[in-house]
């Protein structure tokens, strides 16, 4: 009797695959190692393109043009009139940016300045 092909199609996965022997790799384990060869590509290519976005955004804006003039106020805790100094602040940072004035506005505000109050500012 003589067989004139040695070939098995497997239903169950759609490929077929040839009686060799058992050292070579079959068709799924290809694909299946092409695979992961492709997605350990693809997050080699996103964890570079995250890494030069984080580099470039704070070179931009080390090189933005600044300005002539600062407007500064600090802020700490500790005295009687914490309170009237915040709202004096508030008030003062609030005109300069209603005058849309050509200057920076710094706020210094030491750690004790309730968190509400920081981001507020």
């Amino acid at each position: 009797m003589k067989t004139i092909n040695k070939s098995v199609i497997d239903i169950s996965r759609g490929s077929s695959s040839s009686s060799s022997s058992p050292g070579q790799i079959g068709g799924n384990a290809e694909k299946s190692w092409c695979l992961q060869f492709k997605r350990r590509i693809l997050v080699v290519v996103a964890v570079v393109l995250l890494v030069m976005s984080s580099v470039l955004v704070p070179l931009e804006a080390a090189y933005a043009p600044s300005k002539m003039n600062a407007y500064a106020t600090m802020l700490y805790m500790g005295t009687p009139r914490d309170y009237e100094f915040y709202v004096a602040a508030r008030v003062m940072l609030q005109t300069l940016v209603h005058f849309k004035v050509d200057a920076d506005l710094v706020v210094i505000a030491s750690t004790d300045v309730p968190e509400k109050w920081r981001r507020t500012l």
